[in-house]
């Protein structure tokens, strides 16, 4: 069995109540945690200094890249700590996570039962270095009876995190922030080839159970809809009940319609389609090919 080595919850010093509700969470659970001090965007005189990549260019709100620094600093904090560690894991939540009580604590431990590295599984698969709770993606292939193959990390709410993995996503996501966190890590380690990074890629999987985790309900301070619009359509289908007609639905919704959103998204998963294929990421590729058929 893996060794949880610590929980940390990621937490604003003006997030007060956030906090409280986290600490009852916990408390009914009876699993002990550490607060880490996010950053908070807001307050930071220096932001333009720290954008770079898709963050100049598609913009990044304050909660967006004080929510990206509070991950790479957390993470930095881990990979310090247990560089030389083996076989070390950290369960990281953000303070507005919220888990399912009756399955969560069973669900983790056979999740760390299945990342020992004695587990036969992982002579025929890359040993996990990051592991996200609560949400999975539609065509996410299993691996175990509790962990999926994570194509891209689409969320932080709650994930763990083993000492490698922290290590090899501090060398690549810091210290400039490139746009969301999780796209970012989704982008630059677990597609490098599509692009054209010399990353290490990041072994990510996904737990099966996908209402694990919610969000509490509180308001966020990062700006998701901060994403462009074509790039929301096509994650749509990436979604376990996506379908074709939920890209030109949510292009509606985003005040892209009729034959626009036909014309506009299309010719978008064409691109990523060659996209992927001329980067070698096959399994890219067919996945979006075959998405309008799904």
């Amino acid at each position: 069995m893996a060794h949880l080595s610590g929980t940390f919850v990621i937490n604003m010093d003006r997030s007060t109540t956030r906090l409280q509700r986290f600490r009852e969470m916990m408390a009914k659970l009876q699993m002990p945690f550490e607060r880490f001090r996010a950053v908070d965007g807001s307050t930071m005189t220096d932001r333009n200094r720290l954008c770079g990549g898709a963050c100049r260019i598609l913009g990044c709100s304050p909660g967006m890249i004080g929510c990206y620094l509070s991950h790479v600093s957390l993470l930095s904090f881990i990979a310090q700590t247990y560089a030389k560690v083996p076989n070390r894991w950290f369960l990281v939540f953000e303070d507005d996570a919220s888990v399912r009580m009756d399955i969560f604590q069973e669900t983790l431990n056979r999740i760390l039962l299945d990342l020992s590295p004695t587990n036969p599984v992982w002579s025929d698969h890359p040993y996990p270095d990051t592991v996200q709770l609560g949400r999975r993606m539609r065509w996410s292939p299993p691996v175990t009876p509790n962990l999926l193959r994570g194509l891209c990390m689409n969320g932080t709410t709650c994930y763990l995190v083993s000492s490698l993995g922290a290590e090899k996503m501090v060398a690549v996501l810091g210290p400039k922030v490139y746009y969301h966190v999780d796209a970012a890590a989704t982008a630059l380690l677990i597609w490098p080839r599509l692009f054209k990074t010399a990353s290490p890629r990041l072994a990510h999987y996904m737990s099966s159970v996908e209402d694990l985790i919610q969000h509490s309900g509180a308001d966020s301070t990062v700006s998701p809809g901060t994403f462009p619009k074509l790039i929301v359509s096509v994650l749509q289908l990436l979604q376990p009940d996506g379908t074709m007609s939920s890209v030109f639905g949510s292009c509606a919704m985003y005040g892209v319609g009729g034959w626009v959103s036909l014309n506009a998204t299309l010719p978008f998963l064409v691109v990523l389609i060659l996209w992927g294929i001329r980067a070698r990421e096959y399994w890219f590729a067919a996945l979006l090919w075959s998405a309008p058929f799904l």
